[in-house]
This record gives C-alpha cells, structure tokens and sequence, in this order.
C-alpha cells in the first residue's frame, strides 16, 4: 500500500492531470475485478475521476465490479454517496444497466469458489437482488 501511495502521491507531482488516466485506469480496474478493495479505495482517495475508469468494453469500475462479484469493491463503491448515484445512471456499451449485469452469471472462477450449483444459483440471485436494490433506489 505505500508503494501504491508513493507512486500516486509522484504521478500528482511530476505529471498532467490529463495523463493520470493512463496511471489509474488498468490498476483500479484489475484491483475490482480481484476485489481489492484497499487497492481502489486508495486510488480513488488519490484520484476521485479514476471511478469512471472503463474497460474496453465500456463497464465502469463499479459495473466490473458487479460482473466479476467483487463483493467488497462492490459495498465501497456504493457507500460512497457522491458516485453512487452517477452509477446507477450509466449503461455499457451495449446499453446493459446495473440490473442487467447483475443478473448476468458470475465468472467461472467465481462460480467454482462456492460448492453446489444451488449455493451457487442462490449467490447469484442476491446479486440480482443487489441490482434490483440499486435500480428501485435510483427512482426514490
């Protein structure tokens, strides 16, 4: 973590801010999708624009989240307010919201973590459910 700060703290310093995204983007995104959440949250304190970050195919960190169910990426970038709605609001690349990437299956490598397909199809309706929390509290 204080390599990660130390590096953050000299790309401040010695660079652009429109070079930063070059710094953060593929960092912040592996660290959601391998539910690091010190990782992201750090990078974030660093660079609050980071949390729109995309991948190629147009998932923000908050939706790679979602997809990869890094659950503890998932709670921080909800707690905090300021992009929590912003969130709810975005669509992919292929106009796919919160709620549909929920209820997408999970990674295979997520799946094989939990034994027995029905512990399995359980995790994945309360990530559906996680989604559909997220929609009906967007129009509230």
């Amino acid at each position: 973590m204080e390599l990660l700060e130390d590096a953050c703290r000299l790309a401040i310093k010695t660079k652009h801010p429109s070079s930063f995204p070059q710094y953060y983007a593929n960092p912040i995104l592996e660290a959601a999708r391998q539910n690091s959440y010190e990782v992201v949250q750090r990078i974030v304190y660093f660079f609050p624009s980071a949390i729109m970050s995309a991948n190629e195919d147009g998932h923000n960190v908050i939706q790679y989240a979602l997809i990869n169910r890094s659950e503890k990426v998932y709670n921080l970038l909800d707690e905090m307010s300021e992009h929590r709605n912003i969130c709810r609001t975005i669509k992919d690349s292929s106009g796919n919201n919160l709620l549909h990437l929920a209820a997408r299956l999970a990674p295979s490598t997520k799946l094989n973590l939990i034994s027995g397909a029905a512990l399995q199809i359980q995790r994945e309706l309360l990530w559906f459910k996680v989604g559909i929390s997220m929609i009906q509290n967007r129009h509230t």
